[in-house]
């Protein structure tokens, strides 16, 4: 799977493994992928999802130094993050600065597991 096209639970899990945590995809009654974290038994208190929770994500790219901005193009203004010379775009910065993250690990592809 391209890291550039990855999201929700699929980017948090990918997240987690770049940073060295046993992270879980546990599915919802109606069979989609709902949360990520970092213990064996899930609690809602136990969600893991740095690419749309900033006191989870924030910290990440304030410690590895990745760098978030915006380009214009036209009327809309596109978030990227770049890190390691990689840059990736997002639908917004810490969706673009995870998918970075995992990129300086795992490069442009992830294995699907």
């Amino acid at each position: 799977m391209k890291v550039a096209e990855l999201k929700g639970a699929l980017l948090d899990y990918w997240a987690g493994k770049t940073d060295g945590k046993k992270v879980f995809i546990h599915a919802c009654v109606n069979g989609a992928a709902c949360s990520v974290h970092d213990r064996t038994q899930w609690s809602e208190s136990s969600n893991y999802s740095p690419s749309t929770d900033w006191s989870q994500g924030g910290p990440i790219t304030e410690r590895e130094g990745i760098e978030m901005f915006y380009i214009t193009k036209g009327d809309v203004k596109l978030p990227y993050a770049c890190f390691k010379g990689l840059q990736y775009s997002g639908p917004d910065p810490l969706i673009a600065a995870m998918r970075c993250y995992v990129a300086s690990k795992f490069g442009e592809e992830v294995p699907d597991e």
